[in-house]
Order: structure tokens, then C-alpha cells, then sequence
């Protein structure tokens, strides 16, 4: 085996090794988010509405009041919000492969999904990075089973992987 070849398996294995990290703590954050989903209205107006639910809620108002101008659960309202905010600056952090500029950012926070879009995207969005985070959990788990194997190089894993890929139609 190449010395170039085991360099760049071992560079190619850190990268995935980051991103099955990141795609476990995607799924984390998705489980998470589906059941705060059901607990209030997501779609147009959906900020206005908490804003307006959380002055309310300043002035002592009552939760069942505070909740329904809210539509729904105002804390759910928020801690999905929460969860979009670092879901889309992990997502943000991993397309840049670093830190991202400030510009990068607002743009990538600009063309996903808010508390504001219609529930139907905010499933769609959800389900999308799923499929894309078991991708690379998958690839690792066929990359230590080629290992176990004694069949894995370094040299090819990228071409074997794609082959495997569209074979089981990721």
C-alpha cells in the first residue's frame, strides 16, 4: 500500500469521523424536534405571535391566554427556535468546513426552514438531513465492516464507497 494512499485514508476517515459526529447530533436534535413540532403552529406569523404571547406573558398574564395567542405551546414555540438556530449553525459550521464567515451565516440562515415556514417544510427539512446524516453513518459502518473483513484500502475506499452507495441508493 502507497504511502499517499494511507495519508489520504487517513485524512478522508478524520473527515468522516467528523461527520458521523455531526450526523448523530443531527439526529439527536431532529428527535427532539419532531416532538416539539406537535406542540404549536408553526407557519407564517408564527414570531409575531410568541412576541406577542411573551409580552403577555410579562405582564402576568395567564398561560391558557399566553399559549393561545402563541398557537400553541409558547415554550415549544421557542425552544424549536432554538434548536433551528444551532442546528443551522452546526449545518453552517460543517458546509464551510470550519468557521464560518458572519455572511455565509446569514445566508444559509436566510434559505432554511424557521419556526415562520409552513409545517410541511420544516418536515421536509427535518427528514432531508436525516436521510443525509444516516448517509455517512452508514458509510462508516461499511468501512469498519470492509476492515473487519480485510478488504478495505485506503487507496480506493472513496470510489468503493460511491459504488456501495448507489448500489443501496443513497
Amino acid at each position: 500500500m502507497a504511502e499517499a494512499d494511507v495519508e489520504l485514508g487517513a485524512e478522508y476517515n478524520k473527515n468522516l469521523s467528523n461527520k458521523v459526529v455531526a450526523a448523530n447530533d443531527w439526529l439527536q436534535r431532529s428527535s427532539e424536534m419532531r416532538g416539539i413540532l406537535d406542540g404549536f403552529k408553526p407557519g407564517a406569523g408564527t414570531t409575531t405571535y410568541a412576541q406577542l404571547a411573551q409580552k403577555l406573558q410579562a405582564i402576568g398574564a395567564p398561560d391558557d391566554l399566553v399559549n393561545k395567542v402563541a398557537g400553541g405551546d409558547l415554550s415549544a414555540t421557542q425552544s424549536l427556535q432554538k434548536f433551528m438556530a444551532s442546528s443551522l449553525m452546526s449545518a453552517a459550521r460543517q458546509s464551510s468546513e470550519g468557521t464560518p464567515f458572519a455572511s455565509e451565516v446569514k445566508n444559509f440562515e436566510a434559505n432554511n426552514p424557521s419556526v415562520n415556514s409552513d409545517p410541511r417544510t420544516l418536515k421536509r427539512f427535518i427528514d432531508f438531513y436525516d436521510r443525509i446524516s444516516g448517509v455517512a453513518i452508514k458509510e462508516n459502518e461499511a468501512q469498519a465492516q470492509a476492515k473487519q473483513a480485510g478488504i478495505y484500502n485506503p487507496g480506493t475506499w472513496q470510489a468503493d464507497w460511491q459504488r456501495i452507495a448507489q448500489k443501496q441508493n443513497l
